[in-house]
């Protein structure tokens, strides 16, 4: 008898510490801001997918973040005689967190105007609106990290 106690005892008590098992959504899922490249991969116009409106330049966007507050947004065109992407723009700036996983940058040549990005758990989006003939047009670009 005391033989199956203690197998029952051995089994109940491996099964508890399989369930109290971390299976939660931590940070191990979560993305964050600085520790990459964000690469652009989304593209959206009130709410319809629009990315295969890009061209490959378009897509090669990226958005780098450094721990100390800094920024660099690399922007691609492609070159009319070669048809090959090069880098057009290379625009410093700075972030802060103004809410939780919400960031305010400021590109260093517009102070004035900043851009709100908000960190997913997948992706990093900004959008906004703009005055259009039938309403208010909505842009989303959403970027995933390399």
């Amino acid at each position: 008898m005391k033989k199956y106690f203690l197998i029952a005892l051995i089994t109940l008590t491996s099964l508890a510490s399989i369930n109290c098992s971390s299976d939660d959504d931590t940070s191990t899922d979560q993305q964050t801001l600085t520790g990459g490249v964000w690469s652009l991969a989304k593209f959206t116009i009130d709410t319809v997918d629009k990315t295969n409106t890009l061209d490959e330049c378009d897509l090669l966007e990226t958005f780098s973040f450094t721990n100390d507050g800094k920024f660099v947004n690399k922007y691609y065109e492609k070159n009319a005689t070669s048809g090959k992407c090069e880098l057009k723009s290379t625009l410093p700036g700075t972030w802060t967190e103004t809410e939780t996983k919400r960031y305010a940058l400021v590109f260093d040549n517009d102070a004035d105007d900043p851009i709100t990005f908000v960190l997913g758990r997948y992706d990093l989006a900004y959008g906004y609106e703009e005055d259009s003939p039938t309403g208010k047009t909505s842009y989303r670009y959403e970027y995933r990290k390399q």
